[in-house]
Parts: structure tokens; C-alpha cells; sequence
């Protein structure tokens, strides 16, 4: 196991959230179309409101970007674990289960040649810092 992957387990085992499903409102959508626009909205205007399984998707694909970035993983083998988020995101889905989907969200966010993560989204800065909460177990910065 890749020590970042060991450094998230070991968080999620006595890390603590503040964004437990099981505590929150949120809606769920089934439309895939508004599970798709919900997705993209992620990254680009603010989101007060939780929607699922839109969330999942877009946090999958974030991830999945910074696991790429910081740790050199690749972007679709990482949307491929079902470990992504340690059994934590009820709502969660692989790529390959869910291609369509995920292609249409990447394409409309423009993954690849012209994407910018939007860092000053409330959604994506507390996303980020989830993450580099996660990979850091140790202290150190991800």
C-alpha cells in the first residue's frame, strides 16, 4: 500500500468529520441529468446546499485531481478505487460503473486542457482541506 493511502486509513480510523451524513440535510436527486449539473456546479459557484449523489462525483473527481498532483497517482485509476473515501461515501460510485456520467461532468468542467480548481469556492476550499487533512496524517503537510 502506498504510504499516502496508508497515512488516509489510518486518519479515517480516528479522524473525525464534520460533515457526517448521518447529522447533515441533504437531498438526494436520481435525474441523472441533475445529478450531472449539480456535479459541475461544484466547481464553479458556491454550494450551500448538499445534493447526492451530485457531490460524491464531483469530491471523487477532486480528489482524484489532487491525488494526481500531489502524489503523482493516476486521475482515473484513482476514480477507480473503491477505497477512494475508506467506505465513508455511501453515494460513491468507481468510474467504471459510472462512466457516463463522470464524462459528462469532466467535459463540462473542461478536466484536461483548460480546467482551474476554483480554491476560493467554500465547497472546494473545504474539500482541499479535508484532503490535506487526510494524506497528512503525520503532521506534515500532503
Amino acid at each position: 500500500m502506498k504510504e499516502h493511502k496508508l497515512k488516509q486509513l489510518l486518519f479515517n480510523r480516528v479522524g473525525t468529520y464534520d460533515d457526517n451524513l448521518n447529522q447533515l440535510n441533504y437531498t438526494v436527486v436520481t435525474d441523472s441529468k441533475e445529478i450531472i449539473d449539480h456535479a459541475v456546479d461544484y466547481f464553479i459557484v458556491p454550494c450551500p446546499e448538499l445534493i447526492y449523489p451530485s457531490k460524491s462525483y464531483a469530491v471523487a473527481i477532486l480528489y482524484a485531481h489532487l491525488l494526481e498532483i500531489k502524489f503523482q497517482d493516476s486521475f482515473y485509476e484513482s476514480l477507480n478505487d473503491p477505497e477512494l473515501f475508506c467506505g465513508n461515501d455511501k453515494f460513491f460510485v468507481c468510474y467504471r460503473d459510472d462512466q457516463k456520467i463522470y464524462d459528462e461532468i469532466l467535459n463540462r468542467i473542461g478536466y484536461g486542457s483548460n480546467f482551474i480548481l476554483k480554491l476560493d469556492l467554500p465547497q472546494i476550499a473545504k474539500t482541499v482541506k479535508y484532503f490535506e487533512q487526510e494524506f497528512s496524517f503525520d503532521g506534515q503537510p500532503a
